[in-house]
């Protein structure tokens, strides 16, 4: 029994073509909620870090030392948060399954404008920058604005700033209406792996996102209404 659940679920796993990246496990639960009424649930793997990109240190990200700091300078900030507890989201986990994502695998990220979710695409990128198959790039919120119909359909009173703002219905309309969407050029994956490397290089803790531009900020400008 256990054999014929071990390959059962190796077979549902190489029918997912198509893999989905976050930043938020309840972005993530939304994403698979939408696809799941999409009825196509099973051909996507959603993947998500479990992290607070707007925050922390970034440097040497890519190596265990780097994650060490920041999971120190978590610890020391925020003792009560259990930073983190589930091991298939930790930092050094959710690195390894992006690099090991197989090569014939579409791979499309969705982000917001927020500075948590910008920081964690130029992060994903420059993880993926040895990749070769096409990486895809939508901001869900500018879709939410550009796509004709969809903002007077499901008006939400404010202006969102991620996934988890919007209706799961809206959700579901971008996914359908950005099938198409064209991968990023070799160009703009370089541009997001230079701009990685300058907001990871800086001794600043803190970023925030204004007029499509991230900017590190010191740690002195956290307050308790601190959001990304």
């Amino acid at each position: 029994m256990e054999h014929k659940y071990t390959m059962s679920m190796e077979q549902e796993e190489a029918r997912r073509n198509h893999i989905y990246l976050l930043f938020g496990l309840s972005e993530a639960g939304s994403m698979k909620v939408a696809l799941s009424r999409l009825g196509c649930r099973h051909l996507i793997r959603v993947l998500s870090f479990n992290e607070t990109f707007s925050a922390g240190p970034l440097c040497k990200l890519h190596n265990d030392e780097g994650c060490h700091a920041r999971w120190l300078w978590f610890q020391e900030r925020f003792p009560d948060q259990g930073y983190h507890l589930n091991p298939q989201h930790k930092l050094e986990a959710m690195i390894q399954t992006l690099k090991e994502i197989p090569e014939d695998k579409k791979i499309t990220i969705w982000c917001g404008d927020n500075s948590h979710d910008q920081t964690g695409l130029r992060f994903a990128l420059s993880v993926l920058s040895e990749r070769k198959q096409p990486i895809h790039v939508i901001n869900l919120i500018e879709a939410y604005g550009e796509l004709p119909g969809i903002a007077e359909q499901f008006s939400i009173g404010l202006s969102p700033q991620s996934l988890g703002q919007l209706p799961n219905e809206a959700v579901q309309t971008i996914i359908k209406n950005t099938e198409n969407t064209q991968p990023l050029t070799s160009a703009q994956r370089k541009q997001y792996e230079r701009e990685w490397q300058e907001i990871s290089n800086t001794e600043d803790m803190l970023r925030v996102w204004s007029k499509g531009q991230l900017t590190n900020v010191p740690e002195t400008s956290m307050t308790k209404t601190f959001y990304p």
